[in-house]
């Protein structure tokens, strides 16, 4: 027995699991040709929310003084958002490999108070990135822009004029605990379709189900972060998708996807139970 749910009531955040992004045509993503209907993303586990909808009342009128009969809501499009998304590292491999996600740097301010050793060099916590603002207590205060000279990778030599003097440091780092990688909302460009699975309880024999979730046409409209830690599963963080309404039915399309902007399909049991 399956059961047809075709609306946005009580939707919430739904916990999803092998949630996938399929193409609708052929399509270029990065150096890769994706075909009809593949997967170009895989997340074996998401959290899926409903953000806001584009509504449009539509009445039908007749009768006497032309009184209004029947109101009716029609959704154009909703917009989702798609958190902690779980990849594998295989997919993310595969991400990287046909140039889809580019790693980017976490920079990090800092800022350090350092005292200058017998030579009047100072050491940092960390390794600076592009410019280092230097500042030297003075009697006044701190002096403004002293200049020193990075004689090693976390090390400034400002002489052995300066020797035990205190500065004030401010820098930019690089974070290398964890790997950032990125992927552009033009590397996915276009309509995609998702499905995905989630699990309901009965409420009258508490018995877990299975629900399919189906969202024929999509636009993903923001970038996707996902980042890996040095002993972590790489995670997405939030994205935005807008799921359009199907008002055209194809001839691969089911007809209970016509008109449709989201459906999901409740079984009668649950298909993945261990």
């Amino acid at each position: 027995m399956i059961d047809i749910l075709n609306t946005e009531e009580n939707f919430g955040i739904q916990e999803l699991y092998e949630l996938k992004i399929k193409t609708t045509s052929n399509m270029r993503i990065g150096d890769r040709l994706f075909t009809e209907g593949e997967t170009v993303l895989y997340f074996s586990n998401a959290e899926l929310s409903l953000l806001d909808e584009n509504l449009v009342l539509r009445r039908s009128s007749g009768g006497n003084q032309n009184r209004n009969l029947i109101l009716w809501r029609d959704i154009q499009s909703v917009r989702f958002g798609i958190d902690k998304g779980v990849l594998s590292e295989l997919d993310l491999h595969l991400l990287l490999d046909n140039k889809i996600a580019v790693q980017e740097a976490i920079l990090v301010n800092k800022r350090e108070r350092k005292t200058a050793d017998i030579n009047g060099v100072i050491t940092l916590s960390e390794g600076p990135l592009g410019k280092i603002f230097a500042y030297q207590e003075t009697v006044n205060g701190f002096e403004k822009n002293v200049t020193g000279t990075v004689s090693s990778n976390k090390t400034i030599d400002f002489g052995i004029a300066n020797a035990s003097a205190n500065f004030i440091v401010d820098y930019t780092y690089n974070y290398s605990q964890i790997a950032n990688y990125f992927i552009g909302s033009n590397e996915l460009s276009g309509i995609f379709r998702v499905e995905a699975k989630t699990r309901l309880k009965d409420d009258v024999e508490g018995k877990e189900k299975t629900g399919i979730i189906i969202i024929p046409k999509v636009q993903i409209t923001s970038g996707l972060n996902i980042i890996l830690g040095s002993k972590a599963t790489p995670i997405v963080g939030n994205f935005m998708f807008t799921a359009i309404s199907t008002s055209v039915v194809d001839k691969k399309q089911s007809p209970s996807e016509k008109n449709t902007v989201y459906a999901m399909y409740i079984l009668d049991t649950d298909i993945d139970a261990i």
